[in-house]
Formats: C-alpha cells, structure tokens, sequence
C-alpha cells in the first residue's frame, strides 16, 4: 500500500484521471501502459479468460514488472467501483524509483511478487526475470556481455556474506554466493537465506576459487577448484576473523588459530573462564563463540555479572570462601 507521502510524490510526477465501471485500464498485449495509482475506487485484474486474479483499492496500484521491462502486459485490468487515479508514463516511474528508495523497494518487491503469482497460474506469460536483470532494465548495474550471467560473487557461508550479498543484489548487481558447504543452514539464519531468495542470489554450494583470470588489473572471471569457469568482474571474500591475539603470547590458552579457549577446554570452572582464574573471554575472540553482535554482548554481559561474584568472594576473605566450598 501506497503513502499518502508516496502518492502526494506521484501526483506531482503524474497525471490524475477518473474511469467509470467496466473501463478497461489496459488489456493483455498493450506494451504502453502506465503506472497507475488509485486514489478512490477500485480496480480488478483478470487473466486471458476473463477470470479474477485480483482486486486493488484505494492507495493501492497496479502494474508488474513488464511496466519496467518492456513486455506486454500480460492481465488485463477493469473498473469494478469508479475510479479516481494517477497515471504516471513508464519512463517518468523508472526515473522516479531511482530516485526514492523506500518507493523503490516497495513497488519492485510488489512487482516481483507478482509477477510470481502469474507464473503459478496455468496460461500467463513467459518467464520472470531476475531482480539483476529487472534492475538492468532500470538502468542499475553493469551490462552483461552475450551469454554473461553474473555480476560478481560474494565468497563465504556465514551471516556476514549473506547481508552482503542481499545488499549489492538490492543494488542491482547480479550475485551469486559461493560457499563450501553442502548446506547454508549450517553456518547462516534462516531469515537470511530467505533474504537470499526473495532477491534473487544465486547460491552454490561446495564450490571453492581455485584461481583468477583477468589483465589490466580487472578481473574477468575464476577457475573453481572443479575446474569450472566464471565469468565475474568483481570478488568479495567473507571468510572469518583474525582474533589478533598474539600480545598475549602463553599467558593464556589459545587454539591453533589464535582464539582464546575457555570452559572446560582449560579446566576452567565456568563457559567464559580462561586457563587463568578470574580473567574471561567473550564474544568474537573466544574459541567456540558464535561470530555475532549479539552473543558478544550476552557473554560480555555475563562476564561483570562473572567479575562481581569473584570480587567479592575475595573481599570476604578465605575463611567466607572455604565454607562456601565445603557446603552442599
């Protein structure tokens, strides 16, 4: 549903017009259509057979993605309650979605969905384009050479790769994920590898770089370690962290990557405990944590809670402390 900010902005743009009960807006095979607003009213779109697809009202709007790509339409769209619109011509919307992102998002989400929901009906229209070639369409991103596919790919299977990736795809860049696992669900939130699919990423897994190709210090494509080619223009690389902690040098116990091993690991009495008593770890730097905001602040919030307790064990002094242990 449209803003009345959203729709105050395309009635600058537009044109408003009124259309009484039975009026076609536009009809299967019209390539010209414009984007219409409805301000009052209603409008029903139909399929080949004249059978109701769906019904939009007031601060709704109508239109799919061949507004943006040049097809035909494949629906055609009738008045079912007098309607008062704005008619906004295709050129004049691209120009606009690219000027206003929150707009953009909301009526290029709408547009995809659905053109998804005309795919799933039996006789309509051809296949849906990608969000990287509906974002070509409108003037975003790289051309693609003859028979090129993709834009670039983001390297990793973590939470990290995926927000990247989800954020270049909005931009218009054609992406696909690489990532050495047989499942994402392994290392990614599910609301991600959703996100992954709601923006068109593609997704292969057990797939490792073996190799670059490009001259003139551009990339052109990679060699993955089957042997298979790519064509990329561009790599990003989301493969971990660096816990930078070799200034402890053996002051505390560390695993072979350098992350600080706590718990029972060290025979250390708590989760958070490193191999000497009273100092703790938490978040990214320890071995075994999960590599995100979120679990950093929850250990670092247990760890003062951790603090406190040791602190004033020792301000009540050993004798305190003896009984405490030998008590059930």
């Amino acid at each position: 549903m449209l803003s009345s900010t959203q729709l105050a902005l395309l009635a600058e743009r537009g044109e408003e017009l009124t259309a009484e009960v039975g009026e076609k807006l536009y009809e299967i095979g019209d390539a010209t259509y414009p984007f219409i607003a409805i301000l009052e009213g209603e409008a029903a779109v139909l399929d080949g057979a004249g059978h109701e697809i769906v019904r939009h009202g007031a601060s709704g709007f109508l239109g799919e993605v061949n507004l943006l790509s040049g097809q035909s339409v494949f629906v055609t769209a009738v008045v079912t309650q007098r309607l008062r619109y704005i008619s906004l011509p295709r050129e004049d919307l691209r120009a606009l979605l690219l000027d206003d992102p929150s707009l953009s998002d909301l009526i290029l989400g709408a547009f995809v969905e659905r053109r998804e929901l005309l795919q799933r009906r039996q006789g309509i229209g051809p296949e849906n384009p990608s969000n990287g070639e509906l974002s070509l369409a409108l003037g975003i991103g790289m051309e693609l050479a003859q028979r090129e596919e993709v834009d670039l790919p983001v390297v990793g299977g973590g939470n990290s790769a995926a927000q990247a990736a989800v954020w270049l795809a909005r931009g218009g860049a054609l992406v696909t994920l690489l990532h050495r696992r047989g499942d994402l669900r392994e290392t990614m939130s599910q609301y991600l590898i959703d996100e992954l699919d709601r923006y068109g990423v593609a997704v292969r897994d057990r797939s490792e770089i073996a190799g670059l190709q490009g001259e003139h210090g551009r990339l052109h494509a990679v060699t993955l370690a089957d042997g298979e080619q790519l064509p990329f223009s561009f790599v990003f690389l989301f493969l971990g962290a660096k816990p930078c902690t070799e200034w402890l040098r053996d002051v505390l116990a560390r695993d072979g990557d350098g992350f600080i091993l706590t718990g029972a690991e060290v025979g250390a009495e708590g989760l958070l405990e490193t191999s000497v008593p009273g100092v703790y770890a938490a978040g990214d730097v320890r071995a075994g944590s999960i590599k995100r905001c979120a679990t950093a602040v929850g250990e670092g919030a247990a760890v003062v809670q951790f603090v406190h307790e040791r602190l004033a064990r020792a301000a009540a002094g050993p004798g305190v402390q003896a009984s405490q242990a030998a008590s059930p």
